[in-house]
């Protein structure tokens, strides 16, 4: 019922007296910065939850699809902050991870227009994932291009062709973009049990089918980040020439 929803909600706020007392008798700024955030999070999760809860009730299933895309971009753009960071990223990232979640909910064995209740998730996993790394990747790519411009000149007067010229700068940004995923796959099972793994078993999932699920959404998130640091680079040197 909504009454024990409430309570839940304020039942779980009370839990932010531990930090709020220890910042305020020992950092201000802190506390001031943990009230913000904490604000600025509580806002950006009504409204998803508005979102999803209108997305979840829908029964069309492309009017679904347009709301997903359109919060794919709105998100995009809000994170790129530099504007032209905007056109090469919402290229890279956003029909990526469409292609992708579609992919994955297929190999599962989910029809994607018919349970959106797994979409959602998949499609929110992938974009974050994808966002950030093309984001990182970008950035480091567009740094490096501009402070060693003068190894690209060289390579291209020693022969190599434009592709072979950037191989170098887009490892580079490769490698920076990747790095935390592969760390976090890495660790896991050691230091930590991956969030989506933990969802899917709060939600019901056998532990086998929530493992598979698990496995083939991190692949997936490895796959689009891949193609999103390509699509966003070529759609970066498009845009410069």
């Amino acid at each position: 019922t909504m009454n024990s929803i409430i309570f839940q909600l304020l039942a779980g706020l009370m839990l932010l007296a531990i930090p709020l007392t220890v910042f305020y008798k020992n950092d201000r700024r802190l506390l001031y910065r943990l009230l913000t955030t904490t604000g600025c999070w509580a806002i950006a999760m009504l409204v998803l939850v508005v979102v999803f809860n209108f997305v979840f009730q829908s029964a069309v299933w492309w009017l679904d699809v347009l709301l997903l895309l359109l919060l794919e971009v709105i998100v995009t753009m809000v994170c790129c902050r530099k504007k032209w960071l905007v056109v090469p990223i919402l290229i890279g990232v956003v029909p990526v991870t469409f292609i992708v979640g579609l992919l994955v909910m297929v190999i599962m064995g989910q029809n994607p227009f018919g349970n959106i209740w797994f979409w959602v998730p998949v499609m929110a996993l992938l974009h974050g994932e994808a966002l950030r790394a093309s984001r990182s990747g970008l950035l480091t790519y567009a740094f490096n291009r501009k402070v060693h411009a003068s190894m690209f000149e060289y390579l291209q007067g020693n022969g190599a062709t434009q592709t072979e010229a950037l191989r170098p700068f887009l490892v580079r940004a490769m490698s920076k973009a990747l790095n935390p995923l592969l760390t976090k796959m890495r660790d896991t099972g050691l230091v930590a049990v991956p969030a989506i793994l933990c969802v899917l078993l709060l939600s019901g999932m056998p532990p086998i089918q929530a493992g598979i699920f698990a496995v083939v959404a991190t692949i997936g998130m490895v796959c689009c980040s891949v193609l999103s640091i390509l699509l966003s680079v070529m759609v970066y040197e498009w845009l410069r020439r």
